[in-house]
């Protein structure tokens, strides 16, 4: 492209951009990603949320009294698939934890004349998904008396888990498709009230591409900066968020502030000026071909 052609190009952008509803655009755009950016970042918790839930499942392999080789019988647990570690847990030790998790009945344990508790192993998992069927196998081996995961809390968590995951991607989905209604419509209005500029450019033989040009470089830069707003409200909305929740509820592992602001400002500036780019280019290509 010449120079000649990309100083007009740049200087309708630039004509354009400080018109009445460019303005309007921008902040009609920026509060279409900040409600979008912020949906995001309560889904990408909501999955962190439950990604954490569900490594902290684990099963208890509980040993044959009596049993000698409990090493051999670990290795035999850490060779299935699925298990990430074994770690071994004595009759005394399981005793010691029962009477740390349950102190106003400490002195009963101590009268204990036996300890009744088996030896045992807590399995930790790769894959906690598959819990039912690492239960299974492990249940099944030489020395395991039986196991225990927590069966009602596991399945709970998982369906718990799959509605609020299918909720939050309806809900993402809904929000990308109404934003680029709302931006869409937003930006189309912009180049509607310039359509006589299309109109004479079109009279005096300017090429589609050349016409389209500032529309979509206006768009594109509507929707950066009108995201570029957004997101630095969402940085600051994140941040209070994560430590209001830190100090409300320490337990609840959200994701790490850090990479998590740098890759929703990421997405919430890409989104934005692809919308912008996709309305400018439409809402030209509507009068290009009457």
């Amino acid at each position: 492209m010449k120079a000649r052609s990309i100083r007009l190009i740049a200087g309708q952008t630039a004509r354009g951009l400080f018109r009445n509803f460019a303005l309007m655009a921008l902040v009609v755009v920026a509060a279409c990603m900040f409600v979008l950016g912020s949906t995001l970042a309560v889904a990408l918790n909501i999955t962190n949320i439950g990604i954490q839930l569900q490594r902290q499942v684990e099963i208890k392999a509980f040993l044959m009294d009596g049993l000698k080789d409990y090493a051999a019988v670990g290795a035999r647990i850490k060779a299935v698939p699925g298990v990430a570690d074994a770690v071994y847990v004595s009759k005394e030790e399981a005793l010691k934890r029962m009477a740390e998790d349950y102190p106003d009945y400490r002195e009963v344990i101590k009268a204990l004349p036996d300890n009744p508790l088996p030896a045992s192993f807590d399995v930790k998992l790769s894959d906690p998904k598959s819990v039912k069927e690492i239960a299974g196998a492990v249940g099944g081996l030489e020395g395991v008396e039986g196991v225990n995961y927590g069966q009602s809390y596991v399945e709970g968590l998982s369906s718990v888990l799959q509605v609020l995951w299918s909720f939050t991607a309806l809900i993402l989905v809904a929000m990308v498709f109404g934003s680029s209604i709302i931006v869409n419509n937003t930006i189309g209005i912009t180049v509607t009230a310039r359509r006589n500029e299309i109109e004479i450019m079109k009279l005096v033989g300017a090429s589609d591409g050349f016409i389209r040009a500032p529309f979509v470089l206006e768009g594109t830069i509507i929707g950066f900066v009108g995201s570029l707003l957004a997101g630095a409200g969402i940085l600051a909305g994140y941040g209070y968020a994560a430590r209001w929740v830190k100090d409300m509820a320490p337990f609840v592992p959200l994701v790490d502030a850090t990479w998590a602001k740098a890759g929703l400002l990421a997405v919430v500036l890409a989104l934005g000026a692809v919308l912008g780019a996709g309305a400018g280019r439409n809402a030209t290509n509507r009068y290009l071909k009457d």
